[in-house]
């Protein structure tokens, strides 16, 4: 094997790639418009405030990034997040070391200061 010259159509067998559907196959019922998977839920708002203490900082960021984007323009759930406890979970993730983690929660807390209720802002800055 050592010392001995590999012929330069070596490979010349070998068949072109060819684009498999199958890998996206399980994706489209994801797509826009198309109906959910069949035991897929929306997650309530006390599930997704137990998800910011998640050992996973994946898990952090994203429960952050959505309380940022359920309390956008909806006083009824920045009232909630904060009755739930969730305001000093997402202050005590200002600091955070991930850059995600801390920004979702930059987010989320800009959101719900956001609005007429002086308590949200209190607890914030509490």
């Amino acid at each position: 094997m050592i010392g001995e010259e590999v012929p330069s159509d070596q490979y010349y067998w070998a068949p072109l790639a060819q684009h498999e559907r199958g890998s996206l196959a399980s994706l489209d019922s994801l797509r826009k418009g198309g109906p959910p998977p069949p035991n897929w839920r929306q997650p309530e708002l006390p599930e997704v405030i137990a998800m910011l203490g998640f050992r996973l900082d994946a898990v952090k960021s994203n429960a952050a990034a959505y309380l940022q984007h359920l309390c956008y323009r909806n006083d009824k759930v920045k009232t909630d997040v904060r009755k739930l406890k969730g305001i000093p979970v997402l202050v005590g993730l200002l600091d955070h070391p991930k850059k995600e983690v801390h920004l979702g929660a930059c987010g989320a807390l800009k959101n719900i200061s956001f609005g007429r209720d002086q308590d949200n802002k209190i607890a914030i800055k509490n």
